[in-house]
């Protein structure tokens, strides 16, 4: 499985929870509660943590992480449309 703080570049939007502000996936894990899936734009990303089911994710651009771009995923989907760039 991936490590933290590789970039990936999702070729195609897949679902998952928009987490601003989440830290770690615990955080990100309370915001979620009875909150739908939307759309996570193709972007490229840095994982800012993870566990067996679910990534953290932050938008990564010129050099910098979002903190405001957030969102926890299924690290299946994540995988399966995205491509490691570092």
């Amino acid at each position: 499985m991936p490590d933290i703080d590789e970039i990936y570049e999702l070729r195609e939007s897949i679902k998952g929870w928009p987490v601003e502000d989440a830290g770690t996936l615990k955080q990100a894990s309370e915001m979620i509660l009875g909150s739908p899936y939307w759309n996570i734009p193709q972007d490229t990303y840095i994982r800012l943590d993870k566990n067996e089911t679910y990534s953290l994710l932050a938008v990564y651009g010129k050099g910098r992480v979002s903190t405001s771009k957030r969102y926890m995923v299924v690290n299946i989907d994540f995988l399966e449309n995205s491509r490691r760039i570092s």
